[in-house]
């Protein structure tokens, strides 16, 4: 994303977005899974209304049984 100067609303205006995402879709469960966030991208941990997880369990789980499958 290019924001240069206005870095700090663009990603308000993402981390808002993410919100809508989850609540939208999230059947009420208010966690979301990160792997990797840059720096900039980190407003959306400072929202209130989500739980915040760490992605890497569910990520090797995943990746275990797409090996299984082949």
């Amino acid at each position: 994303m290019i924001a240069m100067d206005r870095i700090d609303e663009k990603c308000s205006q993402w981390a808002a977005e993410i919100v809508d995402l989850v609540r939208t879709h999230g059947a009420g469960n208010r966690r979301l899974a990160v792997d990797r966030c840059e720096p900039f991208g980190r407003s959306i941990f400072n929202r209130p209304c989500l739980t915040i997880v760490d992605a890497q369990q569910p990520i090797e789980i995943a990746r275990a049984v797409k090996h299984l499958t082949k």
